[in-house]
């Protein structure tokens, strides 16, 4: 079923009347998204799945045959380090191949990932194990020298070997590879996102996400990006975070293009970013919001358009509530992120999928800007003093025929707000409603 409904999703990409706009989420309760999907479309295919630059700046590439194959190989590793289901491994590490490899093998043994962005310091490191709840860590051998090995954790290391820690590389020459057992219930956790900062300090908050929500909510991502089976994508989403998941791992194998990763390590900017793509014929290049910023004062330069390269960004509704209630405070007006008119950005809820996508028009207050809700959402106008539908006012995610396990919403998620039979999320955004369906943000 996954299949057929991502096939047709890609073939009605550019056609906002077609059935997928009409498209109603699978129930997919007893799926494997990498053991049902992934390891057959793989086999065989030895077309570059992921490129990156190693430490010393050498581009490395992995095929889908070969993230099939070492997946299997790690995932069966990972059982000999007492690796199963509900396990919690905390990652953290740079845009590398073991990144893609360890978020396969955790799908396959029904693992939960805890991404931590390779730049955190060793306590709050620390600070995230104690808090998830974490067994296994792995790390690169820099961040594992400040870290004192225990007994109730199990260390692995990637790129180098230190006493007391296992080696990730030892999995590769693993005789007993993994065989699929009973880890197919899409219910299950495989995301532990923390945010915050400091579990000592009692300010960490977690948030887990359900195996399908990061799986098989990458079919509307599919409309978001555009991207199509043998393309090229180059992606800067940032290592240890859910939008690397989305735009640089299981969304962009989702699509089955080829991705080259940029990241704080290769020293990138918008332009970079932006150069790299036009140098590699890629279609489309995705960047965090933080390095699209072309407000004036920004410290980054803006990417000068090019035709053939559609650039993409991001943000989440916590973020532009956020954004929002600052701006208020400010007496600024409304939320809106700054953008170049040859850009489009999406807006993803706490269950990772991006709901709506903006084509914005021009760098300030997105001046004719169009937004539009992605398949399997509503895009809803209300008024913010009675909650009631309006022509003009509050936007908020509208989630049709939801059936995302994950439960509740609570913090950090304590703006939304729910109506009998559907939820509505607040985007931070305004907008007015036009003749056409679509909506234009606009200030507050």
């Amino acid at each position: 079923m996954f299949e057929a409904i991502r096939e047709e999703m890609i073939r009605d990409i550019d056609n906002s009347a077609a059935p997928g706009w009409k498209f109603s989420w699978p129930s997919l309760a007893d799926f494997n998204w990498a053991t049902d999907w992934f390891d057959s479309r793989a086999k065989g295919n030895h077309d570059p799945a992921v490129i990156w630059s190693d430490v010393s700046g050498t581009s490395q590439q992995i095929s889908y045959e070969g993230l099939r194959e070492c997946s299997d190989r790690v995932a069966g590793w990972l059982m000999r380090q007492g690796v199963g289901p509900g396990t919690r491994i905390v990652v953290s590490l740079s845009g590398v191949g073991a990144l893609w490899e360890i978020q396969l093998a955790a799908l396959k043994l029904g693992a939960i990932i805890v991404p931590v962005p390779p730049a955190v310091g060793s306590a709050e490191l620390m600070d995230i194990l104690a808090f998830s709840g974490a067994t296994v860590v792995i790390t690169d051998p820099e961040s594992a020298q400040e870290v004192q090995p225990a007994s109730t954790w199990t260390g692995v290391t990637v790129g180098g070997c230190l006493p007391g820690w296992s080696l990730y590389e030892d999995s590769y020459s693993h005789a007993a590879r993994y065989r699929p057992r009973e880890c197919r219930h899409s219910r299950m956790p495989f995301l532990l996102e923390c945010t915050g900062a400091g579990a000592t300090s009692g300010r960490l908050r977690g948030w887990l996400h359900s195996r399908y929500a990061c799986t098989v909510s990458r079919l509307t991502d599919l409309y978001f990006t555009r991207l199509r089976p043998g393309q090229r994508f180059v992606s800067a989403a940032p290592a240890g975070s859910v939008e690397h998941m989305c735009f640089s791992s299981l969304g962009p194998l989702t699509a089955g293009v080829t991705t080259l990763t940029m990241g704080p390590q290769d020293g990138v900017s918008a332009v970079d970013i932006v150069s790299r793509a036009v140098g590699l014929g890629a279609q489309s290049a995705y960047i965090p919001m933080a390095l699209f910023d072309v407000s004036e004062g920004a410290n980054a330069p803006a990417p000068t358009p090019h035709p053939e390269v559609e650039l993409l960004s991001s943000l989440t509704t916590e973020a532009l509530v956020g954004m929002r209630a600052d701006a208020r405070a400010q007496a600024a007006g409304g939320a809106w992120p700054v953008v170049p008119g040859n850009a489009r950005w999406g807006v993803r809820h706490h269950q990772t999928s991006t709901a709506v996508m903006t084509q914005a028009a021009g760098t300030t207050r997105g001046e004719k800007s169009r937004t539009r809700a992605l398949p399997g959402h509503d895009l809803q106008i209300v008024s913010p003093q009675t909650g009631e539908p309006a022509e003009v006012g509050e936007l908020r995610i509208g989630l049709r025929r939801w059936p995302w396990p994950d439960g509740g919403m609570p913090a950090p998620y304590g703006d939304a707000h729910r109506r009998p039979g559907i939820e509505s999320i607040d985007t931070g955004l305004f907008g007015r409603r036009l003749p056409d369906g679509s909506v234009m943000p606009m200030p507050a």
